[in-house]
């Protein structure tokens, strides 16, 4: 091969390394992604991260709750961490409070979600609330956009007062792998601190939670789902179609008020 075209040839290769270098160095870091979890139960609570690396890779978890010793790291199988951990009768550790996966030895990764830990008291309320689509004004797929969700206002304003009397558990048809956007855009809009169950329809995920934690007070769920849903809803808990009206969400307020008072009586 002549020497021009030689030279040609390594000029070549290598704007095509530098551009797919530059192309690499433009690729936001993998998240390692801490899901939510809550229990009541006094024993143990398990744990899910989303966890971007080979299968057998050791993970550890770190958490911001008080009294609670991190078991032993486990492996990464099919992308995946689980693991239980034991909560002493005598921790003081009842309320919401912060975890994250982290790898076994070395550095933390480059990007984390950290997931909430909620253990609740014997007689703490939770409610659940179908997030979807009544609390921003345009759909997930939006979120990291030049032109995210806005949040409504009235229901922003709502969930901030319910929290004050209940924990808020929600679901949503969220993907997991928008759970770190999502949750910027939570804490950017100043909503309360909730657990968050993606790809979650609210009916199915209230009974399964109501094994471990008792039935919520209330599930609050946006009215066209209340009358086109495919499942019955439970009686044991009273739904409440929830929409952007702000007097509704008083009532709601009132409502709730009036059942854990009702609830306060019954256990005197």
């Amino acid at each position: 091969m002549p020497a021009s075209r030689w030279i040609r040839f390594l000029l070549i290769a290598w704007a095509a390394w530098f551009t797919f270098m530059m192309f690499l160095s433009n690729q936001p870091a993998p998240v390692w992604i801490a899901r939510d979890a809550i229990t009541r139960n006094t024993h143990f609570i398990d744990l899910q991260a989303v966890v971007p690396v080979k299968d057998g890779f050791p993970v550890r978890i770190a958490t911001t709750a008080p009294g609670l010793v991190p078991p032993a790291p486990v492996t990464v199988k099919n992308g995946r961490m689980q693991t239980r951990v034991e909560i002493p009768e005598d921790v003081g550790s009842h309320g919401m409070h912060l975890w994250s996966a982290l790898p076994a030895t070395g550095e933390a990764p480059a990007a984390i979600s950290n997931g909430t830990l909620t253990i609740l008291d014997p007689q703490a309320p939770w409610i659940a609330v179908d997030i979807d689509p009544v609390i921003a004004d345009r759909p997930w797929s939006s979120l990291g956009t030049e032109d995210p969700p806005l949040p409504h206002t009235p229901v922003l304003d709502g969930l901030l007062q319910l929290s004050q009397h209940a924990v808020i558990v929600c679901s949503t048809r969220l993907q997991e792998d928008q759970l770190p956007l999502f949750r910027q855009w939570w804490d950017l809009h100043s909503f309360p601190v909730s657990v968050i169950f993606p790809k979650t329809d609210l009916i199915s995920l209230s009974e399964e939670l109501t094994v471990r934690l008792g039935p919520p007070v209330l599930r609050l769920i946006p009215a066209d789902k209340i009358s086109n849903g495919t499942k019955p809803i439970p009686e044991r808990s009273p739904a409440i179609a929830i929409s952007g009206d702000p007097a509704e969400w008083q009532q709601i307020e009132t409502r709730l008020l009036d059942l854990l008072a009702l609830e306060e009586r019954k256990n005197r």
